[in-house]
């Protein structure tokens, strides 16, 4: 399927998406591997056949941009992204994503050098590769750090959701993206703080998930993958842990992800790309995990109230009622872009 078009952006904050450059993340070797990036600008987009699968080729995800937009070019064991001329550059490694993620620029306060080549906070100056202006986040920043682990339990949410309903090739797919999607970046962030023996665990669930047999045989290896994650996030300075500007950041870029990943699903009123709303499902339901876990915190600091930003949230995940991609969508792009905006300007008022 091809397609191309225009993306409107409605309401959204312009300090997350439209104010703010692409950005990748870069481990200590250089290799670059990212999430999903979000774009204000036309896109070019030609799909591979059978939608996004945990190899490439035939089966997976592949794009590839024209001059001057967002360039996505498939490449062997994930999804890969080499950008056009003067665009939104992303070159993926084999075996994972190359991307960049807007909504990490939430992050940029938390060290002087976050922004990368390009400027501090993605502005300015000439990028490296990946375009004009394009910035660089490392899993070293502690809020692309717990976000990035966030989004990798977000891929395993709804791989078991499918798992459980039957749907057992497509999520075996997303059982394989937190290590073929994210891995890469995140080390850098994990040798930082120590921490060890995360891929393994995570290869583990994918490889058992292959074997496509009951829940009960692959639900302890699920577990284990997510204990793990969590060990991981346990490893971010203590004082951040129940500081609310730094958790509410974390949970705003999470939600923009998921937003942006429900763009990326929709072409003209309609769902074209099932894997990228079922990502965005599985990281809303890890980022209201996240929401409940921070009650405490929230309701102490100086803010909005903590319903509030409950409440506002919920409407946001009313986008996602299923991990089956419903035949139409339940909101439209710019309902849910006006909805993650409120939650927004709640969550940057801690």
């Amino acid at each position: 399927m091809s397609s191309t078009r225009t993306k409107i952006w409605v309401g959204i904050g312009a300090s997350v998406f439209l104010g703010a450059s692409s950005a990748s993340w870069a481990s200590s070797d250089d290799e670059m591997v990212n999430a999903s990036s979000a774009s204000g600008t036309e896109q070019t987009a030609s799909a591979g056949e059978g939608g996004e699968g945990h190899h490439g080729g035939e089966g997976g995800e592949g794009y590839h941009g024209g001059e001057g937009g967002e360039g996505h070019h498939g490449g062997e064991g994930g999804e890969g992204h080499h950008g056009g001329e003067g665009g939104e550059g992303h070159h993926g490694g084999e075996g994972g994503e190359g991307g960049g993620n807007a909504a990490f620029a939430v992050f940029d306060y938390l060290s002087a050098d976050a922004g990368g080549e390009g400027g501090e906070g993605g502005e300015g100056g000439e990028g490296g590769e990946g375009g004009e202006g394009g910035s660089s986040y490392s899993s070293t920043n502690p809020g692309v750090y717990a976000t990035t682990l966030a989004l990798m339990e977000g891929h395993l949410r709804v791989a078991s959701e499918l798992y459980r309903e039957g749907a057992k090739e497509n999520a075996v797919a997303h059982f394989h993206h937190p290590v073929a999607e994210y891995y890469t970046g995140l080390k850098a962030g994990l040798d930082a703080r120590g921490v060890e023996g995360l891929k393994p665990v995570l290869l583990d669930v994918a490889k058992k998930a292959e074997q496509g047999g009951d829940w009960a045989d692959l639900e302890d290896d699920y577990e284990a993958a997510r204990e793990a994650i969590h060990a991981a996030q346990a490893e971010i300075e203590p004082s951040l842990k129940q500081d609310a500007t730094f958790q509410s950041r974390v949970l705003l870029a999470v939600a923009n992800t998921a937003l942006a990943e429900y763009i990326e699903s929709i072409d003209e009123g309609q769902f074209v790309n099932g894997p990228e709303y079922q990502d965005g499902r599985g990281f809303m339901q890890v980022g209201r995990d996240l929401l409940s876990a921070q009650e405490a915190t929230l309701s102490g600091a100086e803010g909005p109230a903590y319903q509030d930003v409950v409440d506002a949230y919920d409407d946001m995940l009313v986008a996602w009622p299923s991990a089956a991609v419903p035949d139409t969508p339940a909101v439209s792009v710019g309902e849910l872009s006006s909805e993650a905006f409120a939650l927004e300007v709640l969550l940057k008022d801690y």
